[in-house]
């Protein structure tokens, strides 16, 4: 059982509009693992190219940043988000792609 399935109805949307805390981070890795082939999808249909930016509103913890900045070369990524939390985990995971 995910966290995001213990959740009164209230917290779950309470965590996922604005994801915060242990608790927060654990709903983004469950966002994560049920929207993983269907962000993928999305991001291979943007069909980028050399030079092109992508703005993401609401990157939540930044899984999908690397897909993003893989998909051509020099590809400038940028994510905004809401949730403290939901940065300070995007920062951290993707230190070398901000590097």
């Amino acid at each position: 059982m995910s966290i995001f399935e213990t959740l009164s109805p209230a917290e779950k949307a309470r965590q996922l509009g604005h994801p915060e805390g242990e608790v927060g981070l654990a709903v983004a890795e469950w966002l994560n693992g049920n929207n993983r082939v269907s962000n993928a999808r999305m991001i291979d249909s943007l069909n980028l190219s050399r030079g092109m930016r992508v703005l993401e509103i609401g990157p939540g913890n930044g899984r999908a940043a690397p897909h993003v900045v893989a998909s051509a070369e020099d590809v400038h990524y940028t994510g905004i988000d809401l949730s403290p939390t939901m940065v300070t985990e995007a920062d951290r995971f993707n230190a070398d792609l901000v590097a």
